[in-house]
């Protein structure tokens, strides 16, 4: 199945934000990424087109990934997001509803499906 659309990844780490990148792109997806909140921030001002999906990891140096949705709702406000994480607590969860965002539990696996003949 082939998608369509502009995504920006943001994780402070290169195997995990590579991973998703190289997953997303075989979906057809064009794919961004940053490192850190404020890298993202700097992206986005500078892209040509919107993003229409933020994928970030919550637990970051400096602007964790809630602060970062919070700053790219009230300046891009189509964006939908996606955040990825192990745990958080109740307030952080409002939060994150606060921005309508769709929760990735941590740890991720991803498995092969096998065909049966």
């Amino acid at each position: 199945m082939q998608g369509s659309g502009r995504v920006l990844v943001v994780d402070d780490v290169d195997l995990l934000r590579d991973l998703a990148r190289t997953f997303l792109e075989l979906t057809g997806l064009t794919v961004l990424v940053a490192s850190s909140g404020e890298q993202a921030l700097k992206v986005l001002e500078e892209a040509t087109a919107p993003v229409d999906i933020l994928f970030t990891d919550y637990n970051m140096p400096g602007m964790n990934g809630v602060e970062l949705m919070e700053q790219v709702s009230t300046r891009w406000p189509a964006t939908r997001f996606i955040l990825a994480s192990g745990y958080l607590d109740d307030t952080t969860c409002a939060r994150v509803e606060s921005c309508h965002a769709t929760m990735l539990a941590k740890p991720t696996t991803f498995t092969r499906r096998r065909r049966w003949s």
